[in-house]
């Protein structure tokens, strides 16, 4: 999952990231993720499900 950003860094490349959970009702537990990353102020969202 980091590598990509990582291995922009090592290139030298302007990298941000930005973490956004979801939640569902009134529960304490995020029920997805959304990644949302730039590179070179390219914008990348990736969406991960936070499975039990």
């Amino acid at each position: 999952m980091e590598k990509p950003r990582a291995d922009a860094l090592k290139d030298g490349k302007n990298v941000s990231v930005d973490t956004l959970p979801a939640y569902v009702g009134a529960g304490a537990r995020a029920t997805s993720f959304m990644l949302e990353y730039k590179v070179d102020n390219i914008l990348y969202k990736v969406v991960f499900k936070n499975r039990a």
